[in-house]
């Protein structure tokens, strides 16, 4: 409730979830996501599974601003963040 009145109030969501994938085994829950240069998370893992040939599908939440060029990684691994299944309304 809190989430839906400050995104109404404000006008725009600052953080979202995103879909990525990584080569190698899937991260914990809660490890943090960082940009590839280095320096504080970005973000934080929600979720992962393991996929097909040897890949893992991973969940994570993070500042909207700050995925775009930043390469993010977990455990020293890069994501590769892809397309959600569902459109997301930007404003």
């Amino acid at each position: 409730q809190e989430v839906v009145a400050r995104s109404q109030y404000l006008g725009k969501l600052k953080r979202r979830m995103f879909l990525a994938r990584l080569a190698g085994p899937a991260p914990a829950p809660g490890a943090d996501v960082v940009p590839a240069d280095g320096g504080e998370p970005i973000g934080e893992v929600v979720l992962s599974a393991e996929a097909p040939g040897g890949a893992a599908e991973v969940l994570f939440e993070a500042r909207t601003e700050a995925v775009p060029g930043s390469r993010p990684c977990v455990d020293g691994a890069p994501l590769e963040v892809l397309a959600l299944p569902y459109e997301v309304p930007v404003s």
